[in-house]
């Protein structure tokens, strides 16, 4: 192997390490989560509440490895883009402007600072650059290209790399998949039974933790008992730019992507570009 890209095949050889012990965790935690139900003051309704969940603190670990993940492989990047601007001319001229560009639009990738940086490197390995920017996708419709600029991988490991390093690490966090429950409510008379027609309830969604109230059913009178049955299946998911993101899918996608990116610019240190 060709020394330069030593540094960027170890990275992304570790990422792939880190993404075997990431989904290790996933499965210990893709389970469905028990709950149990209690009454409310005066027996005034009733609520349903998560309890214990199995492997819990793995959500801790899932998140360390999640960050070590996302920065091996942002920075097996920008060393790629380093060892590229090396084949031209070594050591750079300018090196403190030599990074890996993500971008989601090209007004944005036009800047002097991507010109500084791309100009230190081959023109056909700153034009392969360009290409695989998350901006082009979704310009050739003719050939199938329906993609979505915020959709491309590149561009969901740039996201979470900017907040891990700059706000909070990245989050893992259980996301609710599945609930269902059903339940029957009994009420000491007719009356009180009409008198709470339709019910008054309210259902969370937020991401499962021990003690969260996923369910609570309200009633203006006291209630004689609730039996009935529930299910709520959660699956390890990640949190990026506001949203959820199925955690397996992510980690597994980024992985595979960043090799394949790297694999487009081997030939440049071969000399069969």
């Amino acid at each position: 192997m060709d020394s330069l890209l030593l540094p960027v095949q170890l990275k992304l050889d570790r990422a792939t390490l880190r993404a075997k012990s990431l989904l290790e965790i996933s499965k210990k935690l893709g389970h469905d989560v028990a709950s149990h139900t209690e009454l409310l003051p005066e027996r005034r309704g009733f609520r349903l509440i998560v309890d214990d969940i199995p492997h819990f603190k793995s959500l801790d670990d899932a998140c360390l490895d999640l960050s070590e993940l996302v920065h091996m492989l942002r920075s097996a990047l920008d060393n790629l883009a380093f060892a590229l601007a090396r084949v031209k001319l070594d050591p750079p001229t300018v090196p403190g402007a030599i990074h890996f560009p993500i971008h989601e639009s090209e007004a944005t990738f036009s800047d002097k600072r991507i010109t500084n940086c791309l100009s230190q490197m081959p023109p056909q390995a700153a034009e392969k650059i360009t290409e695989v920017q998350p901006f082009q996708r979704g310009k050739h419709p003719e050939i199938g290209d329906d993609g979505k600029p915020s959709d491309d991988p590149l561009l969901v490991l740039q996201k979470l790399s900017n907040t891990d390093k700059h706000r909070v690490p990245a989050v893992a966090l259980l996301g609710q998949v599945k609930q269902d429950h059903s339940h029957t409510v009994e009420f000491y008379s007719e009356e009180d039974a009409s008198a709470n027609v339709p019910p008054d309830t309210s259902v969370a969604v937020d991401p499962l933790r021990p003690g969260l109230v996923v369910l609570e059913y309200r009633t203006n009178c006291p209630i004689k008992s609730a039996t009935g049955q529930w299910a709520i299946e959660a699956r390890l998911m990640v949190s990026v730019d506001g949203g959820w993101l199925p955690f397996e899918q992510t980690v597994e996608q980024l992985v595979w992507y960043v090799n394949l990116i790297a694999d487009q610019f081997r030939p440049f240190f071969k000399g069969e570009a």
